[in-house]
Order: C-alpha cells, then structure tokens, then sequence
C-alpha cells in the first residue's frame, strides 16, 4: 500500500494526503509534455492532512507527476491520477457489529463505480472487521469528526443515516445502507467482504465438526444454557460428531457447557480475534446459531448454516454466497410459521402505522416464541446434511 494519495482537484490543483503515522519529507515535481519540470516543492504532512499545489498549467499539458517519499521515486501515470475529491462513507447511527458488514457490499461497489479505496468513518470496534478490505482506504474513529466538515472536503455518502426510517426489521440493510447514494445492488453484488489473518493452528480442532455459538440475546434468540443448549450438545455428540463451541460473552456462564466430544472455545485464547473465528467457521461442516452478529459474519465463509427461526424473516438477513441466497443455508423453525416482526400487517394492528415497529424481542401473538425449535428439530436438520 502507498504511504500517500495524491488526485487531481481541478486544472489548477493537485491534493496530496498522507496515509502515514509519522511526518512524512515529499517533493513533488510536475513536468510538462516536452519532459521539462515547471513546478516543484517540498513539503512535510501528517496522517490524514492533505495539501493543495497551484499547477498553473492546463490539465491537458500535464503528462507526469513524480513524487519522492522517504528518497523512494513513485512514478504515477495519468490515468492513475483523480479527478476528485477523496471518497469516504460515514456511519450516522451505532450498529451492531454484525450490522456493519452489511454495509462492505456498498464499499465495494463505491470503490468499483470510482476506481478508488474509501475513507470509512465509523464506529472503532468496526475497524477489525475492514481489516485487510482491498477497497478500504483508511479507517477513522467518526466520534473525532464532525460530518458536515467531512461533507465539504469528500464526496461523502452518509451510511444508516436519520432518514433510513423505522422498519429496521424489515429491510434488507445491504440495500438501506445503498440509499444514500440513491443506487441498487443487483443480487450477485449482496456478497459480504472479509479478509481474515492467515490462520493460526489450533492443534486439538477436531478435523471435522460442528460449531455453535450459545449466547445470550433478547429471549426470542437464545436457548437456555443447562436446559436447551445442553441438550443440543448432548444430542450432536450421541450422533458422534465432535461439536465446538465459540464465543466471548460471560453471561449464564456458557464455557461450563459440558462437551464430551469436541472443544469449548469460549473465553479461550485460541479463538482470540476475529481472524480465528472465521477460520473456524470456515473449517467447520456446520455452524448453529440464531440470528446474531457471528451468524452475518459467518456468511463470509463456505460452511453450512444452520439458522434457528425466530420472529423475524430470514430473507432479510440471509447471506448471499456464492451465486445464491440458498447455498449451503438452511433454517429450523418451531410451530409458529408467522415472522410477526418483520411482518407489516402486525404493527398496522398494533400501531395503525408501519411506520412505527413492534420490539423484536416481543411475542405478540402470545405464543411464547413458539418460532424457536426445538434440539430435536435442529438435529433432524443436521443429520439431513451429513446424510
């Protein structure tokens, strides 16, 4: 990666911006079209600024810029320079974590419409997630920034901002996180993006498995620890299959999960970054797990997906992978088969309006989430894709 930028303002103008920590020693020269240099300077900058140099020549005339970075000659051709502002995004609104990586499939597009990398303004536990992201410029804690000043010196695109509206629940946020730039991804555009580190051993990985990751969330999305998740360990095991079990939330205690045959990697150092987590996944037969955030990143690995039903669509949450919303996914749900979250008619009942949601966590159809499965269930599901 450059440890610069450098575009084209206008015909009188070239930015140059650093993308290095450290104060950086750069001379820019400018030569016209018969070989001979009509502008040069010198000048220092930190990570992030940018500098602007009057050219005084036609933008037609211009044939070559060098620039020289640590006594290092970078030769930059035309076409590698651009008529532009830098490009960036900016998050308005908090997200889940699995809520950001709905927004890598409109980085990716940006990136390709302007044939640049993106600045990203967001929130810092989303940084790991852009990590090695080849259309990722550089990442920017937005809580330092104020957007109407990144508005004025980027064509910025404001991501989740206060017009995304209410019906969260029911939208496909791939798409809502388009709406800024008034666009549509075409469905093969709805593929996630992770890069993870390259994989660190983990020698007592069993070599074929299932994973699952027993949180706890809102009532409608989780088992009960020593009842439900217990039982669906017990019961994989007795078909003699090693299960692993990942995650890092302390509640209810889910590292004391007894597993006979497999690894309890919860809380453990080997699964110690995110790189780690999508290796594992990645290496597994099969993950279980109800809709959270590990369920949208694991839609950026090959694995099967199992996901357990609740009140809400999955349409809207299915990841898209290679070609298909049905690659190896699959979904159990339990003896209710209306999705009353995502549902419209359900908060016009409520409400009048749809414009106003109902929680998720909310069974208001009094059934007492009667969508989620039972172990039974997910087992019959499992063994349908090892048969």
């Amino acid at each position: 990666m450059k440890d610069f930028n450098i575009w084209l303002g206008d015909e009188e103008k070239i930015i140059i911006r650093s993308n290095t920590d450290k104060y950086s020693n750069v001379t820019v020269s400018l030569n016209n079209i018969n070989n001979e240099v009509i502008y040069k300077t010198d000048s220092t900058f930190i990570k992030g600024a940018s500098f602007w140099y009057k050219v005084n020549i036609p933008l037609k005339d211009l044939k070559t810029i060098i620039v020289k970075l640590y006594s290092n000659d970078v030769l930059i051709q035309e076409n590698e320079i651009y008529d532009g502002k830098q490009l960036s995004i900016f998050v308005d609104v908090p997200l889940g974590l699995g809520d950001f990586m709905w927004v890598t499939p409109f980085i990716r597009k940006l990136s390709n419409l302007y044939d640049r990398k993106l600045d990203v303004y967001g929130y810092p536990n989303y940084e790991e997630f852009l990590k090695n992201n080849p259309y990722v410029n550089d990442f920017y804690d937005r809580t330092k920034y104020l957007k109407e000043d990144i508005n004025k010196r980027n064509e910025n695109f404001d991501v989740f901002d206060d017009q995304t509206g209410y019906p969260y629940f029911y939208s496909d946020l791939r798409q809502l996180a388009c709406k800024s730039a008034s666009i549509t991804l075409k469905e093969e555009e709805c593929e996630l993006d992770y890069i993870p580190d390259e994989y660190i051993e983990i020698k007592e990985l069993p070599e074929k498995y299932v994973v699952i990751n027993p949180r706890i969330g809102h009532k409608e999305r989780t088992f009960r620890r020593d009842i439900e998740w217990q039982e669906l360990v017990d019961k994989i095991n007795d078909l003699g299959i090693p299960l692993v079990a990942i995650g890092v939330g302390p509640s209810e205690h889910y590292d004391k999960l007894n597993i006979k045959n497999g690894l309890n990697l919860i809380y453990d150092e080997r699964q110690n970054s995110l790189s780690q987590t999508w290796h594992i996944l990645n290496k597994s037969e099969c993950f279980i797990t109800f809709d959270t955030g590990i369920y949208i990143f694991a839609g950026t690995t090959d694995t099967n997906i199992i996901l357990n039903g609740w009140t809400c669509d999955p349409w809207y949450h299915q990841p898209f992978r290679n070609g298909s919303r049905c690659y190896k996914f699959h979904t159990v749900r339990g003896d209710c088969d209306i999705f009353c979250t995502t549902d419209p008619k359900s908060n016009i009942g409520i409400y009048g309006t749809i414009k106003k949601m109902h929680k998720s966590n909310e069974c208001v159809l009094n059934k007492n989430y009667a969508c989620t499965p039972s172990p039974d269930m997910i087992v019959d599901k499992l063994k349908e894709i090892y048969e």
